[in-house]
């Protein structure tokens, strides 16, 4: 065996080609090509957790065997790969360090002298490939069971669970708030909760749009598992909700909402004993009015709460209160701002030439209508500590996606997966003491049910997909990394995104399902996704979109939506936000 490693190591030819891939593997130089027992030793403090029972025996044949797996003999074009992937499934099967640092290193090779090996390997990397080379480091935990009826209520008597608040703002970008960074004074107090409790830097929504948001907050299924994607959809009667989670487990539970699209006539009444749509024009003042009310009528020694509140501000047509206006907008001409839909559908449908001025005018009404909506919020908690509920309530204050002011070619929301569509803010109190914190890994819509069920002692619904962000909330440190994952299917084809080891992946379905017009982002280096690295990187390009495509079409449970009835009422208000023509 010495004499077959002495034989690999003097192919330097070989070795030049192998050393940028695997950069860990620096033991290769002149010196250690000289002295194969050199090599021998470098491999085993490189590689300790590959130690076999057999003294380093297994270590280094499988060493070799990656060896011979990445030499242009193996990864010949006429056979596609096929034998290499087999031999690397073959030993990465239960070895997942070596698995992921094979994963590591090929995605990092790069640059010109390298091109023909990166072209081999992607070959070689089909998604079916790729699933199999990547084994998961953690085994996936059994999906829990959902709660029979009568199963006794878990995690102490309702008395002792907090009263929980879903505020979600309706269209409502993260970086238009000062919390998040944004220069103008849109929101003091969204500002002043932040500083109270715990924000997230990097808050995900799962589409851009409301009904497939929505839905995901509440069951903790994405999109495609939920099934609530089309404009005539509705959320699938089977789908456990947060409401019927926590009205079985004995809270009172209501809803106030304003967007016609999550409406009882799209199934998003489940679990609630009081839903009410206010219509869409209802200001977010009157929500308050409707949630306070229904909150004064209980009786003082009452279950816990569940409220979810709704509010419809920022979203276009954007009509701020004058006294807003005047404060945030007072630039914009009269004309536009009583009439700035019919601006933005003339620019979106290319009737009229996208001015930067007038991009500028719409940004501004955009903003003064946030600053209305917050200065609601603000009156929302005061009338909670007036009543005795602020301390110890549970609040989660997030918003079901952003909007877009021409950033990629397009405005409003619904028709991308960009930042400025996804990246939505997400502030939670936790009932105590103030508990202060900025959080900067990337969460996820999918974590909020978990999360709201982990706070109030109860364990997460049957195929939720997101996980507790508890442990975050309360200082302790970040897990692994999981990659995070968008998808829209509204108009025209579907589209999808993941996030993952700091890099972003678009893509568009075609009629088959095929991946198409790929995009890449570099997230610590482009923030903004302005430059599209697909064609630089595609091998990483290749390998994300290998993991998009097993999400996409894995084989876990789906819902099925039912198809929604929309009486002429519904279809007015629906029509009124251009959502149905």
């Amino acid at each position: 065996m010495l004499r077959l490693l002495q034989w690999l190591v003097r192919r330097e030819g070989l070795l030049r080609l192998l050393s940028p891939a695997f950069g860990r593997f620096q033991p290769f130089s002149a010196a250690h090509r000289r002295d194969p027992h050199a090599t021998w030793r470098a491999l085993r403090e490189e590689a300790p957790a590959w130690r076999s029972r057999i003294f380093g025996t297994t270590l280094f044949t499988r060493y070799e065997d990656v060896l011979r797996i990445l030499s242009d003999s193996h990864f010949s074009t006429d056979r596609s790969g096929v034998p290499a992937m087999r031999w690397i499934a073959r030993l990465t099967r239960g070895e997942p360090e070596f698995a992921g640092l094979i994963e590591r290193n090929l995605l990092t090779i790069d640059g010109a002298d390298h091109r023909r090996l990166r072209g081999l390997v992607a070959k070689a990397f089909t998604p079916r490939r790729v699933e199999r080379l990547r084994p998961r480091l953690v085994a996936p935990a059994a999906a829990p069971q959902p709660a029979a009826a009568d199963d006794p209520p878990a995690g102490g008597p309702p008395a002792s669970r907090p009263d929980v608040l879903v505020y979600l703002i309706d269209t409502l970008r993260a970086d238009h708030l000062g919390c998040y960074g944004y220069p103008r004074p849109t929101s003091p107090q969204i500002d002043a909760l932040a500083a109270e409790a715990a924000l997230f830097e990097h808050a995900i929504a799962q589409s851009s749009w409301t009904k497939a948001s929505v839905a995901s907050i509440f069951t903790g299924r994405w999109p495609l598992a939920h099934g609530a994607n089309l404009r005539t959809d509705a959320l699938a009667a089977a789908a456990q909700t947060l409401a019927e989670t926590l009205h079985h487990h004995g809270y009172a539970t209501a809803g106030f909402v304003t967007n016609p699209n999550v409406t009882s006539a799209f199934g998003f009444d489940q679990g609630f004993e009081r839903y009410h749509y206010l219509g869409e024009t209802a200001s977010a003042a009157e929500v308050n009015a409707a949630a306070l009310a229904w909150l004064d009528a209980r009786p003082p020694d009452a279950r816990p709460f569940f409220l979810y509140l709704h509010t419809l501000e920022p979203h276009a047509p954007y009509r701020p209160p004058a006294a807003f206006r005047e404060r945030l907008a007072p630039q914009v001409p009269a004309a536009l701002a009583a009439e700035p839909d019919a601006v933005l559908d003339a620019m979106q449908a290319g009737r009229r030439p996208v001015e930067g001025v007038l991009v500028d005018h719409l940004r501004a009404l955009y903003d003064a209508e946030i600053a209305a909506n917050d200065d609601a919020f603000g009156a929302l908690r005061r009338a909670f500590e007036t009543r005795g509920r602020w301390r110890d309530l549970l609040l989660v204050l997030a918003s079901d996606h952003g909007e877009e002011f021409y950033e990629h070619g397009n405005f409003q929301h619904g028709r991308t997966l960009h930042r400025e569509s996804l990246e939505v803010p997400l502030i939670v109190k936790l009932p105590g003491p103030p508990v202060r914190r900025r959080i900067g890994e990337r969460v996820q819509h999918v974590d909020l049910l978990p999360t709201i069920l982990d706070a109030a002692g109860l364990p997460p619904t049957a195929g939720s997909e997101g996980r507790s962000l508890l442990p975050l909330l309360r200082g302790a440190a970040p897990g692994p990394s999981r990659p995070t994952f968008a998808y829209l299917h509204l108009d025209g084809p579907a589209r999808a995104a993941i996030y993952d080891r700091g890099f972003k992946l678009l893509q568009q379905l075609a009629g088959g399902g095929e991946l198409i017009h790929r995009q890449l982002y570099d997230l610590a280096g482009d923030r903004q996704e302005r430059r599209d690295l697909a064609g630089d990187r595609p091998l990483l390009a290749g390998f994300l979109a290998a993991r998009l495509r097993s999400r996409l079409f894995g084989p876990e449970q789906r819902l099925a939506g039912d198809a929604a009835v929309i009486d002429e009422e519904l279809r007015r208000s629906l029509e009124a936000l251009g959502y149905l023509e």
